[in-house]
């Protein structure tokens, strides 16, 4: 269940086909991916190891042990800092993943997790530090739990998947889940929005194939704690790509 004294994180691997931890390189055509359709044996999350994103935000944040909200802008930089790949899988590392954002507060420091990728979808994990993160990657390898799916290949508007309620009335409404609102274009591309809304906190992500989280909203519905951040700058070594504010510029491996 949801925590109510802090962001709904969720503790096994999350299948998705827009986070992920080794998900590198769109392959299928952008017309397939906005109708729904989707090549589950295309490779779609950036996740090679150097890969990162820049955000830039405005929080709202409660003091420790006192009820005064302050308010500010902020940035904040995700980055793949390992990523290992067999039998079709790809595990990857991160530092400070986009989920941190919400309960931004200005001492917050980046923490680990990891992304899974295989042909059914994306997957992700927390950690509690580097070197458990690495532990979790290796382990990734070779079995993924569903319970933490965030996104299942195909991608299809209207999937409701990784319940945490395990009530099919909620799971209906699109509730207490990752569930795929609706395609999206966006300045860096066609995409999806999802959104995990439970009674707590509601989360709601954009994902571009290729780039990854363009914008995150956090809301927490007690404690003050909401945070709203867009991608400012895209780094993928893998294909020497750079993109700022929705334009790219790339470079092919040769």
């Amino acid at each position: 269940m949801p925590s109510t004294d802090g962001p709904q994180r969720k503790h096994t691997f999350c299948l998705v086909t827009l986070f992920a931890s080794g998900i590198l390189s769109l392959l299928f055509p952008i017309s397939l991916a906005l109708g729904g359709g989707w090549n589950p044996d295309s490779l779609n999350y950036p996740l090679t190891e150097g890969t990162s994103w820049t955000y830039r935000g405005r929080a709202k944040w409660t003091i420790p042990n006192s009820s005064k909200v302050e308010t500010g802008a902020f940035r904040w930089t995700s980055e793949v800092v390992k990523t290992l790949s067999a039998y079709g899988v790809t595990a990857a590392v991160l530092r400070g993943d986009q989920f941190e954002m919400g309960w931004y507060e200005p001492e917050k420091k980046p923490g680990y997790s990891v992304m899974v990728q295989t042909r059914k979808g994306l997957f992700e994990r927390e950690a509690d530090s580097e070197s458990q993160a690495l532990e979790l990657a290796q382990s990734a390898i070779h079995r993924q739990d569903e319970s933490d799916l965030l996104v299942k290949y195909p991608i299809q508007v209207g999937d409701c998947v990784a319940s945490l309620s395990g009530d099919p009335l909620q799971t209906a409404k699109g509730e207490y889940c990752w569930y795929v609102r609706k395609a999206v274009i966006d300045s860096y591309g066609r995409g999806w929005e999802l959104i995990m809304d439970t009674t707590p906190e509601t989360i709601v992500l954009r994902i571009v194939p290729r780039v990854g989280i363009v914008s995150f909203s956090y809301e927490h519905h007690g404690t003050v704690a909401k945070t709203n951040a867009r991608l400012i700058s895209f780094r993928s070594p893998r294909t020497r790509t750079k993109v700022r504010r929705g334009r790219t510029r790339a470079k092919s491996e040769t």
